[in-house]
């Protein structure tokens, strides 16, 4: 996040910091106990080599069963590093699940890890819609703690509201989260 400004006297130094408290913020008003940043620069993540294998290592680390990330196959995304680490965690998964790849991982005690699914975030082709009604208003409340990031984007909570209606109004739900649910194989 050290480059997402469009404050010319802002410091890249300053702005890394200041993402990363805003993070460990609304990750507290989550319930969230820890965050690990893995500290990429901000709009080169595409050219960081490491990062599938410091994934596969966290992901053999926790053993997660679902996985959430970033859609790197959604066609309406411009970031660079939104599809970046998608990939990278696609790669990741292989990685982790299967014991050829990189067997130093089980020498270090890390064992394989198989987890279920990964939820892609997807907006416009999900296959699965997650109701969030319950759980708008603290999404907002989260998102809103980003103030660095999102003073950029005025009426971002409307826009927010309205994707979450959109998104549900299929499946009967207020307010819904898409995503692009792939099983593990």
């Amino acid at each position: 996040g050290d480059e997402g400004t469009k404050d010319p006297e802002l410091s890249p130094f300053v702005l890394a910091d200041t993402r990363e408290k805003e993070q460990e913020e609304a990750a507290r008003l989550l319930g969230v106990q820890r965050v690990i940043f893995l500290r990429k620069i901000d709009g080169e993540v595409d050219q960081a080599p490491t990062l599938p294998l410091e994934l596969a290592m966290l992901i053999r680390r926790f053993q997660p069963q679902v996985i959430v990330s970033q859609d790197p196959w959604w066609d309406y995304d411009f970031h660079p590093d939104h599809r970046a680490v998608g990939w990278a965690v696609v790669k990741a998964i292989t990685i982790a699940r299967d014991h050829p790849f990189f067997p130093v991982l089980k020498a270090v005690g890390l064992e394989r890890h198989r987890p279920e699914s990964l939820y892609l975030a997807n907006w416009t082709n999900p296959n699965h819609v997650e109701d969030i009604g319950d759980f708008l208003e603290i999404k907002l409340q989260a998102l809103g703690l980003h103030k660095s990031q999102m003073i950029q984007f005025p009426g971002w909570e409307e826009r927010v509201r309205q994707w979450s209606r959109q998104v549900a109004q299929a499946k009967g739900f207020a307010y819904g989260e898409g995503f692009r649910v792939l099983r593990v194989d």
